[in-house]
């Protein structure tokens, strides 16, 4: 259905409707990768940059939103962490963790801008780099 659903948006300018299917298909691809954590899911890492193109050519008021579930979803999948923050089981992310570190710059960045359940999303992401730095 995601392949179906590209090909339907492969000409299509981005927009609101672009931008959703891209949530869409990375929230669907992180479920998938916390059922196998391979480094094949983790494609949804390049789909979020897609995701995040998309958003910030689309210039609507919901851009910072779409960029920030990107972003978190990234971190998420980067760091291990299901959709819901649960740790996946035998999932490597030691060389994983400088790059989450950097994503999660960017949302610190714009913090002060985001809902409190987003900036739960963070605090975790963070907890969770301690945890795997002991």
């Amino acid at each position: 259905m995601l392949q179906a659903a590209r090909l339907c948006v492969a000409d299509t300018s981005s927009c609101y409707e672009l931008v959703t299917v891209r949530n869409v298909e990375v929230h669907t691809c992180l479920v998938m990768f916390e059922k196998n954590p391979t480094k094949e899911h983790r494609s949804l890492l390049q789909w979020a940059q897609i995701g995040m193109d998309c958003a910030d050519m689309d210039n609507s008021d919901g851009d910072l939103m779409w960029r920030m579930s990107f972003l978190r979803k990234m971190v998420f999948c980067l760091l291990g962490l299901g959709n819901r923050g649960n740790v996946i089981e035998d999932c490597s992310v030691e060389e994983a963790i400088q790059t989450a570190k950097q994503l999660l710059e960017e949302i610190n960045r714009n913090l002060p801008n985001l809902e409190e359940r987003r900036k739960m999303f963070y605090y975790h992401a963070r907890a969770r780099i301690a945890e795997l730095r002991k």
